[in-house]
């Protein structure tokens, strides 16, 4: 019977425990982050796009943003202009360390118009760089 009161001591004070804890949404604020959540992280840097020697194959590349927050890009297409962040223009989501992206399906004898945003854990999107090739 001596071990049972210790055990319930040790459920009380467990529980004033997580009372008292402060929660990371307070953590944040506190450190002038409130609401870091939901801002978006960095676009990418100089982004380019160049046709290769093959028809219909476009070389995409950027420079990744001084942004930790990033965990993916995604890219859109479009060859009547500049395409709107929207899933039925995405062609392709690269993981963050990938900065160069092949698109081997552009269309042959068009323009292409690409749009590149970085992406963050909680599903944030930067703004969009856009770029042509002819």
């Amino acid at each position: 019977m001596g071990a049972r009161p210790e055990c319930a001591e040790e459920r009380l004070s467990r529980s004033r425990r997580t009372r008292n804890t402060v929660g990371p949404a307070a953590i944040a604020a506190k450190a002038g982050q409130e609401n870091f959540w939901k801002r978006p992280p960095a676009p990418p840097k100089n982004v380019t796009a160049q046709k290769t020697n093959t028809p219909g194959h476009v070389q995409l590349a950027w420079e990744e943003p001084d942004d930790d927050k990033v965990r993916y890009y995604n890219i859109y297409y479009s060859t009547k202009e500049a395409p709107e962040a929207e899933q039925q223009n995405r062609i392709a989501s690269p993981p963050v360390g990938i900065s160069k992206y092949l698109d081997w399906l552009a269309a042959p004898n068009a323009r292409h118009f690409y749009v590149v945003t970085s992406v963050d854990r909680q599903g944030n999107e930067s703004q969009g760089i856009s770029v042509t090739c002819q």
